[in-house]
């Protein structure tokens, strides 16, 4: 009889820790009802202290197993750039409004994806090679972003930072060259568009396939959209790019 009361005991135990075990694996991955309620109520008494003229809406907390913490989503009525994420960990709750919103973050991310989507719908229907990459950027090495304004408007003809182009191409020849060729074709468009490119990065590259990726490239990495009309352009390409693979900054 004691034997059989122990192993019921052993066997209760038994289930309480895989049950405790359980509880603490979905706690960690999807976090606890009751600590989200309370962060919940923490980062709306922070946010209406912190910014109470804001006018700012506070979207539903939600738990990260990366950084094991609770957020919410915070954005502004009136301004589309005034956005950022409040968080929640182990009572702490920290924001990055500083970052986000008082650097122009928000400002630059949503005019760079915006040049971004335009550029590569210009190329999808006007340049006649087939492409792997094409992205359109602003400038990021302002990091203080001084020249933006929040809630500023697009301009695509306009960028308020320089504007760079990188794209990758497929081909069969991979000279100097073809690629001055394909650097003016891509510099006409942006003309036609009234888009001021400052800097290219255009790629050659092999065509590839799922079975067999892209194994041959030639590089043109950072170069001035002002050198384009040089009279000798592939002398030109061939002395960036060399300058520039030497360069210490570039060396891996």
């Amino acid at each position: 009889m004691k034997k059989r009361t122990l192993l019921k005991l052993i066997s209760g135990i038994t289930v309480f820790l895989i049950i405790f075990f359980l509880f603490n694996i979905y706690n960690g991955f999807m976090g606890n009802p009751l600590t989200a309620k309370f962060a919940n109520s923490k980062i709306k008494a922070y946010v209406n202290k912190t910014y109470p003229n804001l006018d700012l809406t506070i979207s539903e907390t939600k738990y990260t197993f990366k950084d094991s913490a609770y957020y919410s989503k915070v954005q502004s009525k009136k301004s589309q750039d005034t956005q950022f994420t409040v968080s929640c960990r182990k009572g702490r709750v920290t924001d990055d409004y500083e970052y986000e919103v008082a650097n122009k973050f928000t400002t630059y991310r949503r005019l760079s994806e915006t040049f971004n989507k335009d550029v590569e719908d210009i190329l999808s229907k006007e340049f006649p090679y087939h492409t792997t990459i094409v992205i359109g950027d602003y400038g990021k090495e302002e990091l203080n972003f001084n020249k933006l304004k929040l809630d500023m408007p697009y301009d695509l003809t306009n960028p308020p930072l320089p504007a760079s182009l990188t794209v990758y191409c497929s081909s069969d020849v991979f000279t100097y060259e073809v690629l001055s060729k394909r650097l003016l074709e891509l510099d006409a468009i942006m003309k036609r568009h009234n888009i001021p490119i400052t800097t290219y990065s255009l790629t050659l590259e092999a065509y590839e396939t799922e079975e067999k990726p892209a194994s041959h490239r030639l590089y043109l990495i950072d170069f001035p959209a002002d050198k384009i009309n040089s009279t000798d352009l592939v002398h030109v390409l061939k002395k960036h790019q060399s300058d520039w693979e030497q360069d210490p900054a570039h060396q891996k």
